[in-house]
């Protein structure tokens, strides 16, 4: 009797157990659906309001903004250090676009309407696209070397947007193009693209240090850029001292 009485009460105790587990199982389930419906809405939320910011951009700052993206894409996708650091962020293309709102709102005033369209003009050609992806491909592998981003890269940094400057003033001295854009304009938007890989790609401290190395390259890159008088611009072209 006393044996039968203990085996019911084993049984009791399991049932209990698996009632526990069962419900444990439901909560987490429960709570791993609400986890998921939250960041699918948090997804939707994203989405609109990168919808809504763009479309409150022109049509030209739109292409400028596209270019960036797929640069910035490229570049984690074909170099394996960044690959490794921002894989998740290839599965979440949004949250490079929101970066990159936030760094044209802050520097959007450097701009005038006719910087906006001269550069898109020139980001719009297969060739000049194909050109800046390789120059930033090749900057960002040698950047990339031992895997991070810190002032040691600051010479990489400084001969990589000689060559952007370079290549747009190609652009802007060809007499198939009617477009002047100042040395300054090229500057401050080869500092928009390189800060969004830098939020992108740094975290807090290494972050403050990798923007400040920037600022003091734009700094010394200016020093070497005067205007150039063949060009008939207003504002003044941009060419090197050699």
């Amino acid at each position: 009797m006393q044996k039968q009485q203990l085996q019911q009460l084993q049984q009791l105790q399991q049932q209990q157990q698996h009632q526990l587990h069962s419900r444990h199982q439901q909560h987490q389930q429960h709570q791993q659906h609400q986890q998921h419906q939250q960041h699918q809405q948090h997804q939707q939320e994203q989405q609109i309001n990168i919808k809504d910011a763009l479309s409150a951009y022109t049509e030209n700052e739109q292409v400028v903004f596209n270019f960036i993206k797929t640069i910035i894409l490229n570049l984690i996708l074909a170099i394996k250090p960044l690959r490794v650091k921002m894989g998740s962020i290839l599965n979440q293309p949004d949250v490079i676009c929101v970066e990159i709102i936030k760094v044209y709102e802050e520097n959007k005033t450097k701009f005038t309407t006719t910087d906006i369209e001269n550069i898109k003009t020139i980001v719009s050609l297969t060739n000049s696209v194909t050109e800046l992806n390789g120059i930033f491909l090749d900057a960002f592998t040698k950047i990339m070397e031992d895997g991070k981003i810190d002032m040691n890269d600051s010479m990489h940094f400084m001969t990589f947007m000689h060559e952007i400057v370079r290549l747009f003033n190609e652009y802007t001295t060809n007499q198939n193009f009617k477009i002047s854009l100042s040395s300054e304009s090229v500057l401050h938007f080869l500092h928009f693209i390189i800060k969004s890989i830098l939020i992108l790609t740094l975290d807090d401290e290494q972050e403050r240090v990798a923007i400040l190395m920037l600022d003091a390259s734009m700094k010394l890159i200016q020093i070497s850029v005067l205007p150039i008088t063949k060009c008939k611009c207003n504002r003044g072209c941009f060419s090197f001292n050699h």
